[in-house]
């Protein structure tokens, strides 16, 4: 079987990640795999998938003859490699790449990794013309079942679940917490929609009645402004900015708390990092994903979203309490391995077999049943996640 994946890089946050297991993995199986992606990312995806073809056809122009030829250039890819299956891990992309590829007789998935509402108001008009008429002919894929909600109620299509996967083996000593420095720990892409600035504003309301530091690590737009606001703080000696990490898992497994304060995700792959090392967590309630990771008051905590003083809160009273700190770390290590890699890859592998069956004369049905690995459900969700717990008081401890 001839697979074309389809996605812009192959370095840093969570989409790259599943993008560069899915590559190792289908090359692994022995499919034909070609990797479309962006002339910058093309030389680095050469080197680590030796076994991959890699095509640098994503790229943006405004020329005339770009717009004019680069559609054919697609169509002449897809026909001289005899792809027959195409997964596109970007909605966006997939309003052209996709259409292209159905019009050369492929059978696509779509991947949205990302937040629906967020992604749909940056479509363009004819981008969402497209997509309505890829959607109908592929399936899509999201990565929490907040999402696949969502994406029902924002495109009109069925998406299938399929959920990220810890990259880390769980380690049952790590959630010891004398083994953990005083640190509340951030670690994401510095933009914002991780609203790394709000733990800032947390870490002063706590910080006078702790001796925690604030380590935030990551890279992006944001860094320069965060970098200020630390440095117009009083205790800006405890704030540290590690940069980008590469392998972060010695954060992880240092880290006191581990604290995710985005406004939206599509799932919160470095919750399940974080709890797989032992970390206990703590994440405000966004839409989606950390509900669906966290049971509140058992593997982690959920605070209200974009509620400073309750973050605040609960952070006083993890930081007062060694062994609730540890209770969730362990627990956190358990919930961890129900998102894990063999999982994500079988989901795969059963949804790709069936597409290929369907490129081979069988029938597609619409809203076909979820391809969900054996993650849990949580039985708190929404608000009702974040009641008040038998013997966690949200204020600050005794």
């Amino acid at each position: 079987m001839n697979i074309g994946v389809v996605y812009e890089a192959v370095d840093g946050g969570g989409t790259p990640l599943v993008v560069r297991n899915q590559l190792r993995h289908l090359s692994d199986l022995g499919y034909k795999v070609a990797f479309v992606t962006s002339p910058q990312a093309m030389e680095k995806a050469r080197t680590s998938f030796p076994r991959v073809l890699s095509v640098a056809l994503l790229r943006e122009s405004r020329s005339i003859l770009f717009k004019l030829f680069w559609p054919w250039c697609i169509i002449a890819t897809i026909l001289l490699l005899r792809l027959q299956i195409v997964i596109i891990h970007s909605v966006r992309t997939a309003s052209y790449f996709g259409f292209l590829a159905i019009v050369c007789g492929c059978r696509v998935i779509v991947v949205e990794h990302a937040n629906p509402n967020v992604t749909f108001p940056l479509l363009l008009k004819r981008q969402r013309s497209f997509l309505n008429v890829v959607l109908r002919r592929s399936t899509a894929v999201c990565v929490s079942r907040g999402s696949a909600r969502s994406f029902k109620e924002t495109f009109g299509a069925e998406a299938q679940v399929i959920y990220n996967f810890v990259q880390f083996e769980a380690d049952s000593n790590s959630a010891k917490t004398g083994q953990r420095d005083r640190t509340i720990v951030f670690l994401a892409r510095l933009a914002p929609q991780k609203r790394a600035s709000l733990l800032i504003d947390c870490f002063e309301k706590i910080a006078p009645e702790c001796d925690w530091r604030l380590e935030i690590y990551g890279a992006g737009e944001e860094l320069e402004m965060l970098q200020n606001k630390a440095d117009s703080s009083q205790y800006k000696s405890r704030i540290k900015f590690g940069g980008w990490i590469d392998q972060p898992r010695g954060v992880y497994e240092r880290a006191g708390i581990f604290v995710l304060t985005s406004c939206y995700e599509g799932f919160g792959i470095t919750l399940i990092e974080a709890m797989s090392s032992g970390a206990p967590c703590v994440s405000f309630d966004c839409p989606f994903g950390p509900n669906e990771i966290i049971e509140h008051g058992c593997s982690g905590m959920l605070v209200e979203n974009g509620n400073v003083d309750e973050l605040a809160k609960v952070l006083l009273n993890l930081i007062r309490d060694a062994n609730l700190r540890e209770q969730l770390g362990k627990a956190g290590i358990d919930r961890s391995t129900k998102f894990n890699l063999n999982a994500h890859n079988r989901a795969w592998d059963r949804l790709i077999d069936g597409a290929y069956r369907c490129t081979s004369g069988g029938v597609v049905e619409s809203g076909a049943q979820a391809v969900t690995p054996e993650a849990p459900q949580t039985a708190l969700k929404g608000p009702s996640a974040r009641e008040h717990h038998p013997g966690l008081d949200h204020g600050p401890a005794q």
